[in-house]
């Protein structure tokens, strides 16, 4: 029997479901900080997900490009983050290859 892959063997549950929305800032304001997408526009972008919240990480310079959707603390919450990741996977939008196009 072939053993598991690392990354397949031991998978951390972070509860509240959530996922990470990369590339979410997109303007610079008046005050010269990063503006970026408003927590509405990104619920309504990714709504056929149904995230319960969404939220931005901020710096000293505004917005960090970083969101999270944070799912409801359910089996339905768990499984439509995993609907997104898996299709963020299936586009070639995932973590891993994000992070390969980091490294690069």
């Amino acid at each position: 029997m072939e053993s598991l892959k690392e990354e397949e063997r031991d998978q951390v549950i972070v509860w509240p479901p959530m996922v990470v929305i990369m590339t979410t800032k997109h303007d610079k304001g008046d005050n010269d900080k990063w503006i970026g997408i408003r927590n509405q526009e990104l619920l309504d972008y990714f709504d056929s997900y149904h995230a319960a919240k969404a939220r931005h990480s901020y710096g000293p310079h505004g917005h960090c490009g970083m969101s999270l959707l944070i799912f409801e603390s359910s089996a339905r919450g768990y499984l439509e983050a995993d609907r997104l990741h898996k299709n963020f996977v299936e586009q070639g939008l995932d973590r891993n290859t994000w992070d390969r196009h980091r490294k690069d």
